[in-house]
Order: structure tokens, then sequence, then C-alpha cells
């Protein structure tokens, strides 16, 4: 289809190629890096998949970034390396072990993926993504060679979701972690509904390829055979009506679907599912980031930082927003966004003046500055601004009047005009 989205990991490793200041071909990670695959037993006796790059060319103990993705964490095998890795390139520079995982369900790791399943109820038995996230990194400060013991996690999307699952009760070793654009409540204001209208078309794009079974270990299911149409509005016009995609495409693959379609209003069903309230025992740096012009995950970036402060006194919360599309700070310059020029390199910024100074002084006390608690980009000024509280101090609201003359004033006119 013409309109299909941009697959957001293949995307930003597309916007990261351009971006790197070293090569970032196969060749040259093979040069300075060795893999390493573990399969990593968790608490029910599932098996994730991990795949973990030790650097060979400086000696010494190195930090783990570990990235936990349900878009499959390929290539697969052990001579079969990545073109690079996600961040500024001071990462590898100073030398970081990257690590990526399947979840649950996903690429090659075991078990059934339970789409949103930030924290089982208190008490309850079982598992979720939050001890498959503690088992994970238990394991791997146990066996990576050469690691320092501390452990960042970061991801965009859905990634940054399991990003911020990683904080729920941390792992000791889980010193930060960045949630970025993470799907935080999917019926107020993520993906799946806006304000609880029903995203149909991101949502039928993304479930004809991620909804689907597989029926193997590493691959993706075949997704639903869907005509090329000349535009989207002439895709979904020949639909029809919202009830004709079960039978028309998805008959009976996709269960999640069915869930949405189940549950049209915010019933337990998206409570359980959603992920502020879930915040608890977050004893690790959080630093949540998000774009102005992000339409897929916007809420969850501008309101995941407050819960996890009111839900845990005194933990290192900060927060950035800048002029980025979904993604869009992962890679490329962030110079402009289509005809708009915000007047400076904004991703390039974040990534080596927030990001890395960010996990560096939590992950290898590096004696970096800490960025401010809130680093926010002022669009039309084109001007980052740093807070040292959020929201402001001192606010004012001010409320601006359309008048005669093609004037505004912050008085209310008496008379039309």
């Amino acid at each position: 289809m013409v309109f299909r989205l941009a697959y957001l990991p293949v995307a930003v490793m597309a916007l990261m190629s351009t971006a790197m200041g070293w090569d970032s071909s196969q060749d040259s990670v093979r040069e300075h890096y060795r893999k390493i695959e573990y399969w990593v037993p968790v608490r029910d006796g599932v098996k994730l998949y991990v795949n973990v790059y030790v650097p060979t060319d400086k000696p010494g103990k190195h930090p783990i970034m570990l990235e936990r993705t349900p878009y499959h964490s390929e290539p697969y095998g052990p001579n079969a390396y990545r073109d690079g890795f996600p961040g500024s390139e001071k990462f590898r520079s100073a030398s970081y072990i990257f690590a990526m995982s399947d979840v649950r369900g996903t690429g090659m790791s075991d078990g059934k993926l339970v789409m949103a399943l930030p924290k089982k109820h208190d008490g309850a038995p079982g598992i979720d993504e939050s001890t498959d996230t503690y088992d994970t990194i238990d394991f791997l400060v146990k066996h990576v060679p050469d690691n320092n013991g501390n452990v960042g996690m970061w991801g965009i999307s859905y990634p940054g979701y399991f990003a911020a699952v990683g904080g729920i009760d941390s792992h000791p070793a889980l010193k930060a972690i960045s949630p970025q654009a993470p799907c935080a409540n999917w019926f107020y204001g993520d993906d799946i509904h806006h304000n609880g209208a029903f995203f149909f078309q991101d949502m039928f794009d993304f479930l004809s390829f991620f909804g689907p079974p597989r029926t193997k270990l590493g691959e993706w299911a075949k997704g639903p055979t869907i005509p090329d149409y000349s535009s989207a509005y002439d895709f979904f016009l020949k639909i029809g009506s919202l009830a004709n995609v079960e039978p028309k495409y998805y008959k009976g693959q996709v269960r999640f679907w069915d869930d949405i379609l189940g549950h049209p209003n915010y019933d337990q069903y998206w409570k359980d599912e959603e992920l502020p309230s879930k915040m608890k025992g977050v004893k690790c740096a959080v630093l949540t980031v998000g774009g102005w012009y992000d339409a897929e995950d916007q809420w969850g970036a501008l309101n995941l930082p407050g819960a996890i402060e009111q839900q845990n006194p005194g933990v290192t919360s900060l927060r950035v927003m800048g002029p980025w599309f979904h993604g869009g700070w992962a890679g490329g310059t962030g110079h402009d966004l289509g005809n708009i020029d915000f007047g400076s390199d904004t991703s390039v910024y974040f990534r080596d003046k927030v990001e890395f100074p960010f996990f560096d002084h939590f992950l290898r006390d590096a004696n970096v500055a800490l960025p401010t608690k809130a680093t926010m980009f002022e669009t039309g000024a084109d001007t980052w601004m740093q807070f040292s509280e959020w929201p402001p101090a001192n606010l004012r609201s001010i409320r601006y009047y359309l008048n005669s003359g093609k004037t505004l004033s912050e008085s209310q006119p008496t008379e039309a005009g």
C-alpha cells in the first residue's frame, strides 16, 4: 500500500546510518565488537533471546545499554553483525556494551506476547514485562564479559514502553532508563486512540504486519493480502464499515484487533494496560523524551514523567521535548522538518548534549553534569530552553482575543469585529 507507515526500527536505523560520525558498516562493527548470543531463562522457564556486542578495542569494564524490542533484534546468528548502534557516537567512543533482546513471543524468544502487560496485579503470582526485564538484567550482569555491573535501558515507541516498564521494581544494576515516545495509555492518546477516537488507519497498517501470530522463531508471520490502491482514502472508502476489516482481511488471525473493537470505552481492559499508575518501585534515573510533532505517541512523553515523580518521591526524573516527528531525534540532524527550519541541529544536540551525558553520569560515574530537569525546544523562537523545575515556577495563564483591525489583545472585546 502506498500509505504504509514507516516501520520505526528500520526507519530509525536508516537515519542513524546518516548521523554516525564513524563507519557504521557491518565490517566496522565486526572489527571493533565481539557478538554473543544468549537465551536467557526467566523465572517461568521461558527463554528470551538477547544479542550482545562487547567492544574489543578498549580493555576494562564497560556499562551495558539494553533495548528490549518486539520488532526482532536482527540480524540473527553469531556471524551476522548489525550496521550500527543507537544514540550518539560518544557511546561507541566510550566503549559501551550494546544489548538487544526480543521480548517474549517475538523474534527468537520463546513464549507468548501479551500486548501491553506492564505489571501483574499486586500480590498475584506469575510473570509480566517487569519481571522479564529484571531477570534479563540479572542474567546479563552475571554473564556478559567485561561489564561493570551497570545497565541502562532505552527505546522508542513500543520499545520505549518496555524501557519504562524496566523501571518498575528496578533491578539494582539498572541505573538509568530513557523511555522515548513511550506508548503509555492506548486509550487516551497513544497509538490506538487519540482522546478516545480510534486511530483506524495507523492501527490497520500496524497490525497487518505485527498482529498475525508467528509460525516460526525468528520470522515474521505472513500478513493479509492487501490490494494496491492509489491512496489511503480510496482504500478505506472501499473497506466500508469498520466491521468489514475482520472478514475481509484479518480473518481471525489478529486477536488484538478483536480486543480493541471489543472495548470501545475506557473500561477495565484499558485501565489494566495503561502504564502511568503502574510506575512504582522506580529506583533508577529516568529521562523521558518526546516530539512536539509526534503523531503517534506524544501523550506518553508528556504524561509519564509526572506519574513517575508522584509515585517515586526523590527519583531523578528528567524530560526532553523537541521539534521532532515520531523518533525523529534518533537520527539525522533535526535541523528542519519539511520546509520548517529550526536554525540548529536539534537531534544532534539531544544525542550529544542530553542523552549521552545522562547515561554516562549514571553508568560510568563520569564527571559530567546532568541535563536540567526539563529541556524544551521552543518552536517559533527556535531555541532550547532549560528549566530547573517542571512545571516552571511563576507560570501565568494569558488569554488573547481577536479584535477588529486584525489585532490581538488581552482584554475581551465588547463589540463584534
